[in-house]
């Protein structure tokens, strides 16, 4: 039995491993960063009560075409009438606003133009840090699998969006708004949710072969 091992090691010992040798290359690298977004309008007036005003008849309805200083709603006592300051259509309408959490309300009329679109999207703060203005995204919807939109990244905010905290500090998510613009306008209703895939800046560095690394 010990001559059978001893011969063992001496074969195994005398097998060449065959290996490949390779050397660091520099190559181009880019990161993609997904993220998901909703379609809106580029320029849009939301139109709020104010603050203990009863709301006495609303004049227009989703659709409607309106112009500057058209009546859009008006209050009961005193009796006045709220006009829009620009053109634009009707895309909301909330005739008994209700507030919501955090005593915001909502608007009586948004106005918007809808000749310019845009997608409204977050990135994670760990994100954040690789996207700036002018970075290409290629955009995707589940209601048009088939279809692709390219746009570029227009604004990364400063300040991350207002959360709701929900337990410790700690398990707070910290999110930033990023809006992409759209090359043409998308074939969608506003508020349609799209998978947006930012490309980060192309980076020249020193690089290996996947197939080297071995564990």
């Amino acid at each position: 039995m010990g001559g059978m091992v001893a011969a063992g090691i001496v074969k195994n010992n005398n097998q060449a491993e065959e290996v490949k040798v390779a050397s660091l290359e520099t190559k181009t690298i880019q990161e993609t960063v997904i993220t998901s977004g909703t379609l809106e309008p580029v320029d849009q007036e939301k139109i709020y009560a104010d603050q203990g005003q009863k709301i006495r008849e609303v004049r227009v309805k989703p659709g409607d075409k309106v112009k500057e200083g058209a009546a859009l709603f008006r209050y009961e006592l005193p009796v006045r009438t709220v006009r829009s300051v620009k053109d634009g259509t009707v895309i909301q309408v909330n005739e008994n606003p209700a507030s919501g959490l955090g005593g915001e309300s909502e608007p009586v009329v948004v106005i918007a133009d809808l000749d310019e679109q845009q997608v409204t999207a977050e990135a994670s703060e760990f994100d954040a840090l690789k996207l700036k203005k002018g970075q290409r995204v290629t955009l995707q919807s589940d209601i048009l699998p088939e279809k692709k939109w390219k746009g570029r990244v227009k604004e990364v905010a400063y300040l991350p969006e207002k959360s709701q905290k929900q337990g410790s500090a700690e398990s707070e998510q910290i999110r930033y708004p990023v809006t992409i613009e759209l090359e043409h306008n998308l074939p969608l209703k506003l508020g349609s949710r799209l998978m947006a895939e930012i490309q980060t800046d192309p980076k020249r560095v020193k690089s290996l072969p996947q197939s080297t690394v071995v564990e």
